[in-house]
């Protein structure tokens, strides 16, 4: 076995094992010594996406290394299983934004009061740091989709534009009301004709409403206050990343969720309880979530 195929089992391991740096290294020191290896452009590719942080987006990259080996031999490539994989890594970054806007809004919501400010004032200014944080971040979640309409161009398939909507659905479910109009507007307008290439394919399709925040009423959302809340959205975060996927956290989920209903109600504007609620238990719990996000 030359270095090249050495080269290749390992970073195949590294991709695997979720090791998406040693993976990018490794794909590229085979491109290096074969520079017409189809897998390795593609593993290249997939582990730039994979690897792709706020502030350190690589799809461009992760674009070129795929056209490049579709140039080199696209009927030996199976679009739908690399599809299905950069779809992942597309809502794995989506939460690592939903993450970044948590941390930065927990960041701005620590800071002391100043001491003539009133609290009333002071929560007018969270809300506006929430609209601020969000629209900033507009960047990283518009980045997402227009990478995911790369992938919908290579492969244009039910499978694969179903599953892009079901990832703008997400963006909504989690920003929807804290985008400006015109940012909104292009929001919608990507999700319409994600729509429409879906019912080119499948007549029979009906369109499903605009996604909403959940009207469910939870413990950590009575506690708050707000669904919106800072610390709601950090409690959101850590779900999504760290908790889901595990059978430990889909256990904790689950068992949340079957008692939250009916909790819920009993806390329903108990304020000294909730205070109370929050200042020894979900407080620390939001600190604990945001020290492993």
């Amino acid at each position: 076995m030359n270095n090249s195929s050495n080269y290749f089992e390992l970073a195949k391991i590294a991709l695997e094992g979720e090791n998406y740096k040693e993976a990018y290294e490794k794909f590229t020191k085979v491109i290096e010594e074969d520079f017409n290896n189809i897998d390795a452009w593609i593993g290249k590719g997939m582990s730039a996406t994979y690897s792709s942080e706020v502030n350190s987006i690589r799809f461009k990259e992760a674009k070129t290394c795929l056209d490049k080996a579709i140039e080199l031999g696209t009927e030996k490539i199976n679009y739908d299983e690399i599809c299905e994989k950069l779809l992942v890594a597309s809502k794995l970054f989506i939460k690592k934004v939903n993450s970044s806007v948590a941390t930065t809004l927990m960041h701005k919501e620590n800071k002391p009061m100043d001491t003539f400010q009133l609290y009333a004032v002071k929560k007018v200014g969270d809300i506006a740091d929430r609209y601020k944080v969000f629209n900033e971040h507009w960047q990283y979640y518009e980045d997402t989709i227009e990478f995911m309409n790369y992938i919908s161009k290579i492969n244009p398939s039910l499978s694969v534009f179903k599953n892009k909507l079901s990832i703008i659905d997400f963006i909504y479910s989690e920003t929807e009301g804290h985008f400006h109009k015109d940012i909104l507007s292009k929001l919608k307008a990507y999700r319409n004709k994600t729509i429409d290439a879906i019912r080119q394919l499948d007549e029979s399709y009906t369109t499903t409403p605009t996604p909403k925040k959940p009207d469910g009423c939870f413990i950590a959302t009575v506690v708050y206050g707000t669904y919106d809340h800072n610390s709601v959205l950090v409690l959101r975060s850590f779900r999504d990343q760290k908790l889901k996927g595990t059978k430990l956290g889909e256990f904790i989920i689950n068992f949340y969720y079957s008692l939250s209903p009916g909790v819920s109600l009993v806390l329903k504007n108990k304020h000294k309880i909730n205070n109370l609620i929050r200042t020894l238990l979900l407080d620390k719990i939001v600190k604990l979530s945001k020290k492993y996000l």
